[in-house]
């Protein structure tokens, strides 16, 4: 078994398994957080105070979890690593320590190519992110990581993915 650490990408390697888990964490992850602490902290009270003063308490059921949900999301952002592990039969993408309900599994046999796609958001800055494309034989798609903002990352990972896909291939 063999351990790499390169640009905050980890790779386990081992003869029929391999195992890259990559940390997404960004300062703009952080700020996004702070921004939503501040907000929660300042804003949500007095809505449910005047929510609950001025009678329009049915509001409350849809602010409170608004703010739980949006505050999660950042939270798994900052904390989650992905993980994408290739056995000789399975391609599996899993987020962890905290639960995930975007995890996807592809059978190798369905596999055909990997492919980078480049996104251009024109927010308040122009910023690029990069996704992994897993293609499959039915014509379909899935999206293995997405939003990351460094090219050589992905480029690496998709290079390890391919390497261990055809050496299982030529099996």
């Amino acid at each position: 078994m063999q351990t790499q650490l390169i640009n905050a990408i980890k790779v386990v390697e081992s003869k029929d398994q391999i195992s890259i888990c990559l940390k997404k964490f960004t300062v703009r992850h952080i700020i996004q957080l702070i921004f939503m602490v501040i907000v929660s902290a300042t804003f949500l009270p007095y809505y449910i105070q005047g929510a609950i003063t001025g009678g329009a308490w049915f509001f409350i059921p849809v602010a409170v979890p608004f703010f739980v949900y949006v505050f999660y999301v950042l939270l798994t952002n900052i904390i989650n690593s992905i993980c994408i592990d290739i056995t000789n039969d399975l391609i599996r993408v899993t987020q962890g320590p905290l639960p995930y309900f975007g995890n996807k599994k592809l059978s190798l046999e369905q596999f055909r190519s990997l492919q980078i796609e480049e996104r251009i958001n024109q927010g308040r800055s122009l910023r690029t992110y990069y996704d992994l494309i897993a293609y499959t034989n039915f014509g379909s798609n899935i999206t293995l990581i997405k939003d990351i903002e460094k090219l050589e990352q992905v480029e690496y990972i998709k290079l390890k993915l391919e390497k261990f896909i055809g050496a299982i291939r030529k099996q």
